[in-house]
């Protein structure tokens, strides 16, 4: 027996996170048509598509322990026809070839690696009734470590989860990606922020933002490392909160905006760390008339690459420079030489 931990309330909770990410602009960093040797094709963050059936399956469980009724509700919550899959087609995604594939909680199933699963036990709709032992209705469920169908109470959640199905929308999508590789993107000012921040005699972190930015980023769909992106960032958009100490950023004494009007940025290098939505972003920076080679780490938000739809991508990176590098010591100690600097960048098709 499995003791039912599900509350209604961290239900809504979940299905509300996913919902707010399955609305959302869709896709990673991933190739967007399935290899010769796996028929799984990573349709965006949160969908992966089995090419052989035309089935979607959210990449990942719920998360939590959850008995049937729970279960259902929690596909049935999501947008777009999500469902709770038939034991038959949870076995169809086992493979048994595949005994240390993804991870599954503590333990690894014989799943696609694409996949991000906490458990090993899944609920499948179908149900069994009342097998005669105790008078508890049963629904059937499918153990990843070693494709075994077993029986459970539907009222049992513990070391249960939900994983959902549906049926897939994306086929032209795909044909879309593999015949177009390449999308050239333009970065949207309205969405796109660049802040960067200092330690003040150690007394305070003050923030800055540089807004006008604009710039381009040519994405190649099925290969990051080989998209490129292009920043332009005039000193007139430095926003501190404070005009006096625009004009000072803006002077002689710091950016020098009136030789030097224009941080630029432009790639060299994305390197893609596999398995997730993150890479390093490598780029040539110029700033005060100096160019240094830096290095962001940075995190794919979402994608949007859907017939009829114009192309759309955003992403967050983060890193630390020296200013000193760039000419710009003056005060260092007292002000830092190290600046801190977050992005989140948005770019679409015009």
């Amino acid at each position: 027996m499995r003791a039912n931990t599900s509350k209604h309330s961290w239900l809504c909770g979940t299905v509300a996170l996913i919902v707010a990410t399955l609305f959302a602009a869709q896709g990673p960093y991933a190739a967007f048509a399935a290899t010769p040797t796996s028929p799984w094709v990573i349709a965006d963050e949160q969908v992966i598509q089995d090419t052989r059936t035309g089935l979607e399956w959210t990449r990942a469980d719920d998360g939590y322990d959850i008995d049937w009724t729970h279960a259902k509700e929690f596909c049935n919550h999501l947008p777009g026809k999500w469902r709770l899959p038939t034991i038959v087609e949870l076995a169809a995604i086992y493979e048994s070839s595949k005994a240390a594939g993804a991870s599954c909680g503590p333990s690894r199933c014989g799943i696609s690696g694409p996949f991000r699963l906490s458990a090993e036990w899944f609920w499948s709709a179908d149900a069994v009734g009342n097998d005669g032992s105790d008078g508890a209705e049963l629904a059937w469920g499918f153990l990843m470590v070693n494709g075994a169908r077993t029986k459970s109470v539907q009222y049992a959640g513990e070391g249960s989860r939900a994983l959902c199905v549906r049926v897939s929308t994306r086929s032209k999508q795909v044909q879309l990606s593999q015949l177009n590789p390449t999308a050239n993107l333009v970065i949207d000012p309205s969405h796109t922020a660049v802040i960067f921040s200092w330690t003040h005699h150690a007394f305070s972190h003050p923030l800055a933002r540089l807004e006008q930015p604009s710039g381009s980023l040519l994405w190649n769909r099925a290969d990051l490392s080989q998209s490129l992106v292009e920043v332009a960032l005039p000193l007139q958009g430095l926003r501190t909160g404070d005009d006096d100490l625009n004009k000072r950023l803006r002077g002689s004494d710091f950016f020098d905006a009136a030789q030097y009007p224009t941080i630029t940025f432009k790639s060299t290098e994305i390197r893609p760390r596999p398995g997730t939505n993150e890479f390093t972003l490598v780029g040539a920076l110029t700033v005060h008339g100096t160019t240094r080679q830096v290095a962001l780490t940075a995190r794919i938000n979402s994608v949007r690459d859907e017939p009829g739809q114009p192309p759309q991508m955003g992403f967050d990176a983060d890193g630390v420079l020296r200013r000193s590098d760039f000419g710009l010591s003056r005060y260092v100690p007292m002000v830092s030489d190290e600046i801190a600097i977050h992005i989140t960048l948005e770019a679409r098709s015009e």
